[in-house]
């Protein structure tokens, strides 16, 4: 919010405050000290006064806090979590590239390795036609490489039937419940984007609006005697000492 909103929250709430205290506990004045003087204080003045400026704090509140939400701008933290969220998908799936790649590492022999150009293997590339990555179908080859002397060779799968074999399983295990992984990952990050994006609903129309505006209705209604602040009194701490 905007400093001039904020001051006349502030403004707002102790009034309000004020008003509740007065009434709750039959605080009055009769006589003002001026001077050496005491001007009587008629109570029904005190209550015009309270009103009015009740009202007027009350109604440049939400004056500016209606400009205010119409003008409203995402904040730092916001866009740092919506790009978080977008980017967690990727992120999500390169880290299971990551693991099923050390999995399939751990079926070859000495002096064989994964391929893997410039990067980690992806497994958007398999050794045969898979399941569904992502929600599509893809084809995609694992290459292997076996190191003869100093030079490697890509292993074909008939150089090794077993070894492809072993790793047409694990992509396979893997690519069985990759969907519904990559889903829950989603659906984490969708929650966590909805509870920052209710945290800033609550705090902003709730705590930073609604909160002060009923608290200047009510003091209205008991400034008018249309409520009953007994219970405030009845559950108030007493700062009597105790003998």
């Amino acid at each position: 919010m905007e400093k001039s909103t904020r001051d006349a929250k502030r403004n707002l709430l102790l009034v309000s405050v004020a008003i509740i205290t007065v009434k709750a506990f039959n605080v009055s004045v009769e006589k003002i000290p001026l001077g050496g003087l005491s001007i009587n204080f008629d109570p029904g003045a005190l209550g015009f006064l309270l009103a009015a400026a009740l009202l007027y704090f009350l109604f440049t509140f939400l004056l500016y806090f209606y400009v205010d939400a119409r003008n409203l701008e995402v904040t730092k933290h916001q866009e740092e979590h919506a790009k978080r969220s977008r980017e967690a998908p990727m992120r999500y799936q390169s880290k299971l590239n990551y693991i099923v790649a050390n999995q399939i590492e751990g079926l070859l022999a000495k002096g064989q390795s994964l391929t893997a150009g410039s990067g980690p293997p992806q497994i958007t590339r398999s050794v045969r036609p898979t399941q569904i990555f992502g929600g599509r179908p893809r084809l995609v080859v694992v290459e292997i490489s076996q190191r003869r002397e100093n030079s490697f060779r890509s292993l074909v799968r008939a150089d090794d039937p077993a070894l492809f074999e072993n790793i047409d399983n694990l992509i396979a295990r893997n690519t069985r419940t990759f969907w519904w992984r990559i889903k829950a990952n989603e659906l984490w990050h969708r929650a966590a984007g909805l509870r920052v994006a209710w945290t800033y609903y609550v705090r902003i129309y709730f705590v930073d609006g609604m909160f002060p505006a009923l608290l200047a209705l009510y003091a209205l209604a008991a400034l008018f005697n249309a409520v009953s602040l007994d219970w405030i009194r009845l559950y108030s701490p007493t700062l009597k000492s105790t003998p």
